[in-house]
Order: C-alpha cells, then structure tokens, then sequence
C-alpha cells in the first residue's frame, strides 16, 4: 500500500509538472524569460525522465508554429543542459530522431486519408514541425548544446543519396537549419568547407528541379544567396516611391550606354580617345525576341540548361568533399555530344552570373569525365575564345580573358592551351573583322587579361598577330592589347620588350609611322 501510495505521488507530481510546463511555454518570451525559467525550475520535476520527456515534446510543438520565438525556446534549452547536464541532451537528441521518423511515417499515411481538406492540413502540420525542430537544432548548435558532427549527420540525412530529389518537407528542413546555423557551421573548425559547397551544390540542383515545389524551390534559393552573401541576411528592400514623388528618368536611362554605345558613347574630346573606337556596326547575328507560341518551350530549355549546370556542380562538389578531389574519377563519363553541351552551358551561365569560381567548377567536372582531359581543355578554351567573337561584346571579352587566365592560374591549364585556342582565331582576323568589325579589339582584350595573368608571355601579342596580313587590323589587335596592360600597370611593358617597329610598320608614305601610330595611344615610350 505504501509503495502504491508513492507511485501515486509520483504520477500527480508529474502532471502537475506538464501543467506548469505548459504554463509557462505559454508565457515565455524574453521579457519573462528569467522569471519563468526560475519557476520552471522550482515547481516542476525536473529529475523525472517523462516530465523531461513532455517538456521536449511541448517545446517541438511550439516551434512549430512560433518561429519568432525559436531562439528563446533554445534558450531555455541552453539553461535546462546547463542544469540537467548530459541526460536533458539525449533526450532532446532521441526526441529530434523521433520526428524524423514521424515525419515519414505522416507522409507514407497522407495517401489513405480521402479527405483532401484534412490531407492538406495534416501535410501541413509534418512539415510545420519538421522545420520547426530543424530551425531549433541550429539555434542549439549556435549555443553550443549540440555539435557539428550532429547537425552534419541531420543535414546528409536530410538531402539523401546523390542526384536523389529529398521531398519538400527534408527540403525546406535543410533550408531552415542552413538560415539558422550555416555561418557558425561554416566557421567551426570541424566543418570542410568541400562539404558545405556539396550541400549548397545540392540545393542548386533542387532549386531548378521541376520535381521541387515552386515555393521550395525558392527557399532553396534564399538559403544559396544568404550563403553567398556571407551569411548576412539581406536588408529590406526599399518601399515603392509614392505616385505624388517625382520620379528623374534621367538618372536611371531604361537602355544602358553599353547597348546604345558599344563603341562608347561619343562625347566630345573624349570621343574618339577609348581603346574601342570607330563606328556602330549592326549585329551579324538575329535578334529573336520570344513570343506567347515560344515562351514556354524557352522557359522549359532554360530550366533544363540550368539543372544540367547545377548537377554539374553537384557531382564536383561531392567528389571534392569524398576526397576526390577536383581530378577525382566520378561515377559516369560525358561522351562528346555531351561535352559540347555542356561547355556551352556553363559559358552561357558564366556570360550571365559573371561567377569564376563556379566557372571552374564546371570546368573540372568536365576535365574530370572525359577519357581526353587535355582535349577537353582545349575544346574548353576554343569555346571561350569563339564565344567572344559571336557575341562581340566589350564586357564579355572582359569577362572571357579572365576566365581564361584563371583556367591558368587555378584550372590546371598549359599556357600553350592558351596559346592555340586565342592564336589560331587572331591569325584569321583578316577574315573574320569583315563580319566582326571588333574581333581585333576583342581578341586583344582578352590576349591582354591572360598576359597580365601571365598565363602567356608578352611577345604572344607579336606572335599572334604576325599572322594578320592587314596592317590596319594588326595595328588595332595589337594597340588595344597594349593600351590595357598599361591601363592595368603591367611590368613588363617596357622600351624594347617588343619589336614593335618590325610587327607594326605600315606603307610609307600612305600609313602613319610606327612613332606616330604609338604616340596617338599614348604609348610613346615604347616606340
């Protein structure tokens, strides 16, 4: 009798303690946050594992649905691991692998309920809970109450096997914990920084899956440009300017000066001063602007263009953070189709984000699944090098002699790559400046990025363009590329570096000298 009358002690001890347990969740914010945790403290049966056990539960619960109150909730668990020691911590951890488990077993269960109604609202409830305990994790780990080892087990738990589509519920999840915790898990010194980039090359790939529900999809993409944001989240954009605020059209022009002046606008001493001067040429190329009949099927090419460059990224990422590294063999191989493809794809990609270090990825993935590494390489630089001349754009000759010389310094490739892919175009400039009147000026641009890099020697600008037949062409090739590694303070653009009487002698009589042409660049100490 006396042991009954103490059990049943015991059990009213313990639901007075759920209640108070209650109670105080439903009060707690941080301006009751000391008070209440002291009578949390005091009145409830703390020592009692189910009493630890309800108040878990209860704290899952209220994350779900309060995500304001998500960092007060871990604060509270900080003061409970502090108090309880390493006991409160199993439990919490064995209550997180008990959702995951509830979550797929609530998603296996959704098919039998008919009601469509209450299908949606207990979907609804599984992810709501999923995301809440995962944004609890990662304020944990922030706190130091959980490790990293722990939330990198979650977070491979949560994406899967390679090139498997999680659903929306693990998606968001890893979402959620990324927003929470991703800096401080960067910054841990137990954390890779190769597995951080598989997982956001994963969520690459899951950001342009049709599979992934539009509003995942874009989560997915929130979490990549907190990332690369360094973590900081963004600011609030600006509110619309009321109707009654004068609006000055003239301080933000809708067509840039790039794409009315390609040649850079004429104004005028400075007119004709640039390094791209001369007149307006059409573009060779059709512009074809899409219509309602094609918008969708260029919609539907965009989005597979982009998963194939994403999935790229994925398969370098995980390689690298296996140990692979970036020349790791990976699990399939491109054939030459596939390649060509691809290589257009990320060109594509890099001509619009303008990012090098994603560039590379892509490249290494290439150079990775192909039997011919330095073939690949080459083809890799030809496209390049062919892409400038096609689209004839100054920015992107910018942007192509860049990617260039760091195909150099960080790519693994050989200068005489180089070489040959930029020499064999410039050596038939005479032909292609019929149809792409900036081929020389463009070529030069990017000749002069990788001499800068010095990925090839200075005397390659010679070299190249001895092939060029017209002096007019060879002047220009050679004059702009000159212009730009003075404007940028190359060193070894020194007197005499250069036989530059030999290359650039004109007609006498009917050519300016080679002097004057220097002089007219501004380049007189070289002459």
């Amino acid at each position: 009798a006396a042991g009954g009358s103490a059990a049943a002690v015991k059990t009213l001890d313990a639901e007075k303690s759920k209640r108070a347990i209650k109670s105080v969740l439903n009060k707690l914010s941080r301006g009751t946050f000391d008070k209440l945790v002291e009578q949390l403290m005091a009145e409830c049966a703390l020592t009692d594992v189910s009493v630890i056990e309800a108040l878990v539960s209860m704290v899952f619960d209220k994350v779900a649905y309060e995500a304001q109150y998500v960092g007060v909730y871990a604060d509270l668990c900080a003061k409970l691991h502090e108090a309880l020691g390493s006991g409160f911590k199993k439990t919490l951890i064995s209550a997180a692998q008990d959702e995951f488990e509830n979550s797929t077993l609530a998603r296996e269960t959704l098919g039998a309920v008919a009601d469509r109604g209450d299908r949606d609202a207990q979907a609804k409830r599984a992810r709501s809970k999923i995301v809440g305990v995962m944004r609890l994790v990662g304020e944990l780990f922030k706190r130091s109450v959980v490790g990293a080892s722990l939330v990198h087990a979650i977070s491979s738990e949560l994406l899967g096997e390679p090139r498997s589509v999680p659903c929306d519920d693990y998606i968001e999840a890893l979402c959620a914990l990324m927003t929470a915790c991703g800096g401080e898990l960067e910054a841990s010194p137990k954390t890779n920084k190769a597995v951080m980039d598989m997982y956001f090359a994963r969520l690459n790939v899951l950001a342009e899956s049709m599979e992934v529900d539009t509003r995942t999809r874009f989560m997915c993409r929130d979490a990549i440009e907190l990332r690369s944001n360094a973590w900081v989240v963004r600011a609030n954009k600006p509110a619309a300017k009321k109707a009654s605020e004068e609006i000055d059209f003239t301080s933000s022009p809708a067509v840039s000066d790039e794409i009315l002046f390609p040649e850079g606008p004429a104004n005028g001493a400075n007119a004709r001063s640039g390094s791209l001067q001369g007149p307006y040429e059409k573009p060779a190329h059709a512009v074809v602007l899409p219509t309602a009949a094609t918008r969708s099927a260029l919609e539907d090419d965009m989005r597979r263009n982009a998963k194939l460059r994403a999935e790229a990224k994925a398969d370098a990422a995980i390689d690298a953070a296996l140990g692979a590294g970036a020349g790791g063999a990976s699990s399939s191989s491109y054939d030459a189709e596939q390649v060509e493809q691809k290589i257009n794809s990320f060109i594509d990609e890099y001509a619009t984000v303008g990012d090098i270090s994603e560039a590379l990825l892509c490249i290494a993935d290439l150079i990775a699944r192909t039997p011919d590494k330095e073939e690949t390489k080459n083809a890799i630089a030809k496209a390049l090098v062919d892409y400038v001349v096609n689209v004839s754009s100054a920015k992107i000759a910018d942007a192509i002699g860049k990617l260039l010389a760091a195909c150099f310094t960080s790519g693994g490739f050989e200068t005489s790559t180089l070489e040959m892919a930029i020499g064999d175009v410039v050596s038939m400039l005479d032909d292609v400046a019929i149809d792409v009147p900036m081929a020389p000026k463009l070529l030069a641009k990017v000749v002069a990025k990788v001499v800068a890099a010095n990925a090839v020697a200075l005397d390659f600008i010679t070299a190249a363009g001895s092939g060029i037949e017209d002096v007019m062409y060879r002047r220009e090739f050679c004059g702009v590329a000159l212009v730009e590694l003075k404007e940028v303070k190359y060193t070894g653009l020194k007197p005499g570096a250069l036989d530059l009487h030999g290359f650039a002698a004109g007609e006498p009589g009917v050519d300016d000298t080679v002097s004057e042409w220097l002089g007219s660049l501004s380049l007189s100490e070289l002459a």
